[in-house]
């Protein structure tokens, strides 16, 4: 019952421990019958993590895939989206490349030493641990990168702005009266400009049957297209920008700083293990 006190003690980014995790004689024993193959494969890692804190040594990964003690899995390399719309993950994907040299959101493998928030991407949840040599980016900022676009500009950026339009530009906005080709003063709606123009023409000695409502219009300053262009382009500048400054954000150093801020991290790396949780007692020790 140790491996229960020592996750359920450092905070409530455990999981609540079931009998899945707990250690029994068989996993222990296929355990030490693989670990010299495991402390081989991880070295890498084993030695990055060196003088982590307690708390801090190891990641979490959420999946579909289903293992009761530990197995070793490939990556991919064209990983398709699952909630991230495909537009931007290919723009975060050719900015990442340009920066790291490498397409982290295609190619990379998602891990957090945070067990609720890896616990929500799969129907298992997972210690992760990259096997052999790897590359890592991550973010003091964006502790999950789909979340923060999920509420952002990126997504909310649309295409119909015809209401945008409306309100800056229906009758009584932004625009003026012309009745006949002429121009009226009035800053009111319909109703106000035909007084106006009913005025004009009794003081120049019309009748009111001589009052045409068709020749009656309202000119807006801008036109719909000429609006919607320019708001396309205010978007992509704005988004280019967003984008640019979460770019910014990333590093690929230090990460035993990375694991201690339990955001998410992307790893480029051939093969990866996923542990049963149970095995953090085991797996700990490898690590001083």
């Amino acid at each position: 019952m140790r491996l229960i006190r020592y996750i359920n003690e450092e905070s409530d980014n455990y999981p609540v421990i079931s009998n899945l995790h707990v250690l029994t004689d068989d996993m222990v024993e296929y355990f030490h019958d693989r670990e010299y193959q495991i402390e081989k494969d991880a070295k890498f890692y084993f030695t990055s993590m060196k003088g982590a804190h307690k708390h801090s040594k190891f990641l979490f990964r959420g999946s579909d895939k289903k293992t009761n003690y530990f197995d070793n899995f490939k990556s991919r390399i064209d990983r398709n989206p699952k909630d991230m719309p495909v537009d931007i993950h290919n723009d975060f994907d050719f900015l990442f490349r340009k920066k790291f040299g490498w397409k982290a959101r295609s190619e990379g493998i998602f891990a957090t030493s945070k067990y609720n928030d890896a616990d929500s991407y799969g129907s298992f949840c997972y210690i992760f641990i990259p096997i052999g040599n790897f590359k890592f980016i991550w973010s003091k900022k964006v502790d999950d990168l789909y979340s923060e676009v999920d509420d952002s500009i990126l997504v909310h950026i649309h295409d119909d702005y015809g209401y945008d339009y409306d309100d800056l530009y229906s009758e009584g906005m932004k625009g003026h009266w012309e009745y006949d080709g002429e121009d009226i003063v009035c800053d009111g709606y319909r109703d106000d400009a035909e007084n106006v123009v009913y005025r004009k023409l009794e003081k120049e000695g019309f009748e009111d049957d001589i009052y045409d409502e068709s020749l009656l219009e309202w000119i807006p300053n801008m036109t719909l297209d000429d609006f919607v262009e320019m708001k396309k382009t205010d978007s992509e500048n704005e988004k280019e920008e967003y984008m640019d400054n979460i770019i910014k954000s990333y590093t690929d150093k230090d990460l035993k700083k990375a694991v201690e801020s339990k955001h998410e991290i992307m790893f480029k790396c051939k093969e990866y293990y996923l542990f049963n949780v149970a095995y953090w007692e085991l797996l700990k020790d490898f690590i001083k």
